[in-house]
């Protein structure tokens, strides 16, 4: 599973590689597993017959550095890739998961400074949401299956995915744009990919698939027909630009789901879907496939 990547355009953040980080993956990855094409990857899986050594290559959120840096790689080395798309990058209003990210990252000197000054101002604003959001943090295990996460990470991600409500963080994070300065449309222009370079990467022989229309960090929490609008909009944008009965698969965004989720993408005809991590082992469940994530497989590599 793979996410971003850097190079002089597409500027260093938490958790990007560059080229060569990437290219070391995968020479690892061949010299271990079959790297298989979507295609068939699928095909093994539907007929039980994927071994121990059979791996596919995702990538989340149609990042357009991935167009840039990640596609070319995997052109020259002939391998093709699961590209899940969420749609509202798509859109004049798309979900600011993303420009979040890239504030941070182009704002301050490294993201505990942003940490700082987004716990400052939570504090500050919904000081009694945020005291209790604490000390309930301290208490559980939130995001334990995510090593690389520091205990700054977690927190955030407690206080944005569970303590505030969506609308309470985005008007936090708004206030943070304005005292910083940020410009919304030029970060967009930069972000995402756009329908031609997805409709590119189909072409080429890469599988486009659901990651959902706006991205929710806790889909599981949403009730049946939220859920459904949000992946039958996600297929009608994608379904208008590589066409009609061609996207089949999906991953999970947050590795978020229940059982409302796996019956709407029955419904939607999806064949096979991914995780965010490997805390599902050995599952039959073809829309409940276990993923490594890239940071795992590189800290592995250093260590």
């Amino acid at each position: 599973m793979f996410h971003h990547f850097h190079d002089d355009f597409h500027k260093k953040s938490q958790g990007s590689i560059d080229e060569k980080s990437f290219n070391m993956i995968i020479d690892y990855l061949e010299s271990k597993y079959d790297i298989l094409p979507p295609d068939l990857y699928i095909q093994r899986f539907e007929s039980k017959a994927l071994t121990c050594r059979d791996i596919c290559i995702t990538f989340d959120d149609s990042l357009r550095c991935q167009y840039d840096i990640a596609f070319p790689i995997l052109k020259k080395r002939n391998i093709k890739a699961f590209f899940f798309i969420y749609s509202s990058t798509l859109t004049d209003n798309p979900d600011k998961l993303e420009l979040y990210r890239l504030f941070r990252n182009e704002k301050f000197k490294n993201i505990d400074h942003f940490y700082s000054n987004f716990f400052k101002l939570a504090s500050l604003k919904y000081e009694k949401d945020f005291r209790k959001g604490e000390e309930n943090f301290q208490k559980s295990n939130y995001l334990q299956d995510y090593k690389f996460y520091s205990y700054s990470d977690k927190f955030f991600r407690f206080l944005r995915d569970i303590v505030f409500n969506d609308s309470i963080y985005e008007e936090l994070m708004n206030e943070l744009f304005k005292n910083f300065k940020f410009d919304i449309k030029s970060a967009s222009e930069r972000l995402w990919m756009s329908p031609n370079q997805i409709k590119d990467l189909y072409q080429q022989g890469h599988e486009i698939g659901l990651h959902s229309h706006s991205h929710p960090f806790n889909m599981d929490n949403l009730n049946y027909d939220k859920q459904e609008k949000e992946y039958s909009t996600n297929l009608y944008f994608l379904e208008n630009i590589i066409g009609k009965n061609k996207v089949r698969s999906m991953s999970h965004p947050c590795g978020r789901y229940n059982s409302d989720t796996l019956k709407i993408l029955n419904n939607l005809n999806v064949i096979i879907g991914f995780g965010s991590n490997l805390k599902t082992k050995n599952t039959n469940n073809n829309l409940e496939i276990p993923r490594e994530d890239h940071i795992n497989i590189l800290n592995s590599l250093k260590s």
